[in-house]
């Protein structure tokens, strides 16, 4: 069972995307949630729930599979993104982490994503 916030949150995403007079469908839903939303999906409370036997499928290529592994990693992207959201400056950080903080997450999914144009 998804938390109250997690439920309001899917709820204010589905007003979103009926105010711009979409059709609501799942992936236009998903557009509309916000990054804590993912980052809290895989917060400790759901591991019993939604993780479990499930995990593998979410994140293939994660080794060992982990989903503490994965929440850290969210929430040092989410930390990130917001840094930057906010314009405080980032050339002092070490760049070249931040990437790796970027991809890990995406390679766990997909070990093509870098590839992307």
């Amino acid at each position: 069972m998804l938390s109250e916030f997690a439920r309001e949150d899917i709820a204010g995403a589905r007003r979103r995307v009926r105010k711009l007079r979409r059709p609501e469908t799942p992936g236009r839903v998903v557009v509309e949630l916000n990054f804590g939303f993912w980052k809290f999906l895989v917060a400790k409370r759901y591991e019993a729930t939604l993780w479990t036997g499930h995990l593998r499928r979410a994140f293939p290529n994660l080794q060992p599979q982990n989903r503490a592994t994965v929440y850290r990693a969210l929430d040092e992207l989410h930390t990130l993104r917001n840094r930057i959201a906010r314009h405080e400056p980032i050339h002092t950080r070490d760049l070249k982490a931040d990437a790796v903080t970027i991809y890990r997450p995406l390679d766990w999914i997909d070990n093509d994503v870098r590839a992307w144009p």
